[in-house]
């Protein structure tokens, strides 16, 4: 009985982190702008950005060494649940670290037709990949 009792806990436990970071143990989010973060080769993890949509504003990369880090997806949920245009949006990346070593991550929010150096808004963030 006690068995089974703590394999439901168990059970209970990895669905909860399940759900917390969509299947993934790290989210990076804009608290972490300028710092650091470690993980593990092979290890995915999300970065969540947010926005508001219908300004024209992206966030894209300026700095994401493909040698360490693969985006194995990226979408767009709406914070409201609504869809309503102009409301805020988080972007997720969905990221895999490849190789050991130090890395970083940098983005600029901006308008496209504006360019990078008008920025609006900038986040990096160092990466350090251990074995």
């Amino acid at each position: 009985m006690r068995k089974v009792i703590l394999l439901l806990g168990v059970a209970i436990l990895l669905s909860l982190v399940s759900q917390t970071c969509g299947g993934h143990g790290i989210v990076i989010a804009k608290k972490d702008n300028g710092g650091e973060i470690t993980v593990r080769n092979n290890d995915i993890f999300e970065l969540q950005l947010e926005s508001h949509g219908g300004t024209g504003y992206i966030w894209g990369f300026d700095v994401l060494n493909p040698e360490y880090l693969e985006v194995l997806k990226e979408e767009t949920k709406s914070k409201s649940g609504t869809g309503m245009t102009g409301g805020p949006v988080t972007h997720i990346w969905t990221i895999r670290a490849k190789k050991p070593g130090t890395t970083e991550i940098s983005m600029n929010y901006y308008r496209p037709w504006e360019g990078k150096e008008k920025a609006a808004d900038r986040f990096t963030v160092k990466l350090r990949i251990l074995p």
